[in-house]
């Protein structure tokens, strides 16, 4: 456990992660301020992975020594080159209370690089399970000074049960992107590029249907023109209750 005010402060080291975890399980990581690094929080595990008919994880034994049961509560995440907080094969996660902003773009503005991958707030990958509670996701970028908010406040790649309560994302390209069954509820998505939410099915997941259910969420005010609030991409599903969506172009 690491626990404190603390400042992790890259700007002086070149192609680090502020904190990297491989083959780690019940880290619990809380009150820091990361910034400055390519990947400020970054988990790794090349343990293969097996999923059932469905799409969830099965091979539970490998899934034991991946990073499982990580919790991240009340940290300040910002101006890391690259994503903000990535987590692979990290199932059973939590983040509680955390604040990512201004990824992407470089430390005070000054772009670095481009391409795939560049500039997500939380990005998730092979991860089931993950709850995130009082995420605040703004102002992410590709590296691109000229083309801001490109990339995701959260994108998620391959995870199934992932739950998003009680958080707002704004500023971004796509501002929550969702591969997997899960749920966003109570949250506040505007200021986006393309679509304040999207559900999507993918190859390498067999085309498996996925459902995203969306209870009490609000979609507004996008940033230019031929945006949607909510959006099902290659047959994704979306569920609505109890939401209020407006000033987009399509909904």
């Amino acid at each position: 456990q690491a626990e404190g005010n603390v400042i992790l402060d890259g700007q002086h080291i070149d192609g680090s992660n502020g904190i990297m975890l491989t083959n780690a399980a019940y880290n619990i990581i809380k009150g820091f301020t990361t910034r400055y690094f390519d990947i400020a929080i970054s988990t790794d595990n090349r343990a293969a992975i097996t999923r059932d008919a469905n799409g969830y994880i099965s091979n539970t034994a490998s899934v034991g020594v991946s990073d499982n049961n990580l919790v991240l509560e009340n940290l300040e995440v910002y101006e890391n080159k690259n994503t903000g907080i990535h987590l692979d094969n990290a199932g059973n996660a939590i983040i509680r209370n955390v604040k990512i902003h201004d990824n992407g773009l470089g430390f005070n503005g000054l772009a670095f690089g481009s391409g795939a991958g560049y500039g997500e707030g939380l990005s998730i990958s092979f991860s089931d399970n993950v709850l995130i509670d009082g995420l605040t996701s703004y102002n992410h970028n590709d590296g691109s000074i000229n083309a801001p908010f490109v990339d995701s406040g959260i994108l998620t790649y391959v995870s199934n049960g992932f739950t998003l309560i009680n958080s707002a994302v704004y500023n971004t390209n796509n501002n929550i992107d969702l591969h997997g069954d899960s749920l966003v509820k109570n949250t506040k998505q505007y200021g986006y590029r393309a679509a304040g939410l999207l559900s999507r099915r993918r190859a390498n997941d067999c085309w498996l249907p996925h459902i995203v259910k969306v209870i009490n969420g609000i979609f507004y005010d996008s940033l230019g023109t031929g945006e949607t609030n909510i959006k099902g991409l290659r047959g994704g599903q979306v569920e609505v209750y109890n939401s209020i969506l407006y000033h987009a172009e399509e909904n």
